[in-house]
Formats: structure tokens, C-alpha cells, sequence
């Protein structure tokens, strides 16, 4: 990588501070039909999963990505952000300022940028998705973002309550 090759984001307008940035956009996503067929729901059904999946991608990625950049760039003062209109850059602040970096410096960068291409591929990848999907039961009918609810005698899981509900009686659910 040459520095020529930092990209950079600013804080809001035009003539605002620039920091270095990484593009984080989500180029491919998962086919709906292909969650059809393995989990054998409605396309509504599919897309809701398909969105909760991704959606828990993003925070997870976003939870951890302010440690692993202090890690790799060997700075604990540095701040990640999310920035753009949705969200597609993530911008380091307070890092040192980009005419001083030197072949280290420019070397820690090139390592973050591979590190979360490499992550966003891997969590947004068919196979994740589709075990994320899976795990918390969300190409079921009745199925919610938050899946799952602790009560005293274990995890339940909202399609079985709402299942249960319907079964007894109550109809249709809605929380």
C-alpha cells in the first residue's frame, strides 16, 4: 500500500477535518431464495431473516472493530466510527496525523484494511448468514430480532411462545 492509497472520510462538510477511512460497504448480500429453499419459509419470511442476520453482522462487527484497530495500529486513544449515509466508512479520529505517518505507520493501516475486508467478507458471507438464520430460528413464522427470551426455568424462544398461544386459544400475537 502507498499512501497515495489512503482513502479518507470527513466529519460532516466539506471543509472539515479529514481522517483515514475504510470502506465497509456491503456489496453482495445473501439470496432470499436460497433461504427459501433451505429453510423453506416465504419470501417476506426470507427477507426479514436475511435483514436480522445482516443486522446482527453489523453490530457485531462494529462492538469489536474500536478494539482490534487500537490493537493493529498500536494506539489506545483512537476512536472508530461509523460514518457516512449508511454507515459505509469506518473512520479513525485521533490517530497521528496522516503527513507524518511513516512505513510503519502506513504498514499498520494496510494490515486494518485487509483485517476488516477479510471480516466483512467472512460475516456477510451465504454461510454465516445462513447459520446466524438458523440459530435463532429466524425464517420461522412468529420470529422477532430478539429471538429469545430468558425465564426462570431456561431460554424460550418467541416462535414456540407464539405458537403456544395460538394453539391455546389467544390467536394472533403481537408484542
Amino acid at each position: 500500500m502507498k499512501k497515495d492509497d489512503v482513502e479518507f472520510h470527513n466529519e460532516g462538510n466539506l471543509y472539515s477535518k479529514q481522517w483515514p477511512a475504510i470502506n465497509v460497504k456491503q456489496r453482495s448480500w445473501t439470496d432470499p431464495d436460497m433461504v427459501m429453499a433451505r429453510f423453506g419459509c416465504d419470501a417476506p419470511t426470507a427477507e426479514r431473516a436475511i435483514e436480522y442476520a445482516y443486522d446482527m453482522a453489523r453490530e457485531g462487527f462494529w462492538e469489536q472493530i474500536q478494539d482490534t484497530a487500537r490493537e493493529i495500529l498500536h494506539d489506545n486513544e483512537i476512536k472508530v466510527y461509523s460514518a457516512g449515509r449508511s454507515g459505509g466508512w469506518l473512520i479513525v479520529c485521533n490517530w497521528k496525523d496522516f503527513e507524518y505517518w511513516n512505513a510503519i505507520d502506513l504498514g499498520r493501516w494496510a494490515k486494518l484494511c485487509k483485517l476488516v475486508a477479510a471480516e466483512i467478507k467472512y460475516i456477510c458471507g451465504d454461510d454465516q448468514i445462513m447459520e446466524a438464520i438458523e440459530a435463532n430460528r429466524w425464517a420461522e413464522e412468529g420470529s422477532e430480532r430478539y429471538n429469545f427470551i430468558d425465564e426462570h426455568d431456561g431460554s424460550k424462544c418467541i416462535v414456540d411462545l407464539k405458537a403456544a398461544a395460538k394453539e391455546a386459544g389467544f390467536g394472533r400475537v403481537i408484542r
